[in-house]
């Protein structure tokens, strides 16, 4: 015998499934019928496993871990922003409800273990990350970058909202936003595009003036000694090339 679900959907309104998923019936609304069980909630899961299941290949994972039994829960969190900014980009209070029972909208939480966060470790998660920045990304450089290789390194902004960003001033906008004040920051990736670093600049920072922290980062941080640095013509100009890149 073909098994059969009852699948109660808002008030007073219920369709009848059976185990393949095809509706078998729709009783009118408010009466109940026997078919050995409900679905009383479902959370959405393939997607979540697919991208963590990614993260995993990439070995995001490993780069990521903490020492300390405090740092793995951090981890925890942060492998869970990653994975619900790319399910369902939206606010860093979004992300707390969306891990909350009571309004968990994917199986997230169950997945990577954090039933219960705080809305304030959402918060201590990104000062964590902060902190191991320089870590993360010498070692996606060494996984990533090698001598004699390419090296893409492209800038762009944002307009902010709120008056507590030290880094945010009035500068071009990108965002047609003339009345924020932005943010500028330089994405520095290896030759197929993955991104290795990021930094951000005050927002009045010209593209050409980034340039010298990139060849910081490629010499003394992840000590390469000879890569092409590809950019825009409007950013590699000739006196960066001269002052900046030709020394170096």
């Amino acid at each position: 015998m073909m098994a059969r679900s009852h699948v109660a959907i808002g008030a007073g309104f219920s369709v009848v499934v059976d185990a393949w998923g095809g509706t078998v019936s729709t009783p009118e609304a408010g009466k109940q019928e026997e078919h050995g069980f409900k679905i009383v909630r479902a959370l959405a899961h393939g997607h979540v496993a697919a991208v963590r299941g990614i993260l995993r290949k990439l070995g995001l994972d490993r780069t990521l871990q903490g020492r300390t039994q405090v740092e793995r829960r951090v981890r925890d969190v942060i492998e869970a922003m990653l994975i619900q900014r790319i399910i369902a980009p939206g606010s860093k209070l979004a992300f707390h409800r969306a891990l909350a029972p009571e309004t968990a909208t994917s199986s997230l939480a169950l997945s990577v273990g954090l039933e219960q966060v705080a809305e304030r470790e959402v918060y201590a998660a990104l000062d964590w990350l902060i902190e191991q920045q320089p870590r993360i990304e010498a070692a996606l450089a060494r996984k990533y970058l090698v001598d004699g290789t390419l090296v893409l390194y492209d800038v762009s902004s944002s307009y902010m909202e709120g008056r507590c960003c030290p880094l945010a001033t009035y500068g071009h906008t990108r965002d047609h936003r003339p009345d924020r004040p932005q943010i500028v920051y330089g994405l520095l990736c290896a030759t197929d595009g993955t991104p290795v670093a990021i930094e951000v600049f005050e927002g009045d920072t010209a593209d050409p003036r980034t340039i010298r922290e990139q060849v910081d980062k490629l010499r003394p941080r992840f000590r390469l000694s000879h890569v092409a640095i590809v950019g825009d013509r409007g950013m590699v100009t000739s006196a960066r090339i001269a002052e900046e890149l030709k020394p170096a």
